[in-house]
């Protein structure tokens, strides 16, 4: 099935990729991943058609093989692996995918994943008013984490933030900004499992 989608997120996930789109025909998230497990991919993966001085986002055309969902990411897909660069994309333009949740998943920075677990969306592109960027220090046995703490209809969130523009952070305050917010894979946590969630890109 070939779609237009413009690539949103190229996020980091166990030093691959997770890769978000968005169908310019109907305004839904997909997700591209390697399998029916929501495998992570990397762009090496592709044959890139068209590619030159391109960067996120852009729009281009997809072959969309099969719909993988999980429960707590629906949107999955997999692709073939040639995409056709069509245009970079003005940032401006992401306003008309702009979502409006009353909450990103609640109000805590994880939702419980349980087996019946069953949710729409697992992809929010929003815009907020300012971000902030910083490091937090989990502690001597961990490592610094990126994370970005933002105000979202009277919520704070304070996520990780795994958009690799940002590898080299320097904690600054960003206003005006579109983001990308994910749910991430069930993780295990004092015997229950948890989606984190996590900013995947920031614009």
């Amino acid at each position: 099935m070939q779609r237009k989608v413009i690539f949103i997120a190229s996020s980091v996930k166990k030093n691959k990729r997770c890769i978000a789109a968005v169908d310019i025909e109907n305004g839904k998230f997909l997700r591209v991943v390697g399998d029916k497990n929501g495998k992570e991919v990397d762009w090496s993966e592709f044959e890139l058609i068209g590619f030159k001085n391109y960067k996120l986002p852009f729009l281009a055309e997809i072959d969309i093989l099969k719909k993988v969902p999980l429960n707590h990411q629906p949107e999955n897909i997999i692709i073939n692996k040639k995409i056709k660069f069509l245009k970079n994309i003005d940032i401006k333009e992401l306003e008309k995918y702009v979502n409006h949740p009353k909450t990103l998943w609640g109000e805590d920075h994880y939702i419980e994943y349980y087996k019946n677990l069953k949710i729409k969306f697992s992809l929010f592109l929003i815009k907020v008013d300012e971000i902030e960027l910083y490091w937090k220090d989990r502690g001597v046995f961990y490592s610094k984490q990126r994370r970005g703490k933002f105000l979202y209809n009277n919520i704070v969130y304070d996520l990780p933030l795994t958009d690799p523009k940002y590898s080299d952070l320097k904690e600054q305050t960003l206003n005006d900004r579109y983001i990308v917010v994910s749910l991430g894979e069930p993780f295990e946590v004092n015997n229950s499992k948890k989606c984190y969630k996590i900013i995947a890109k920031v614009y």
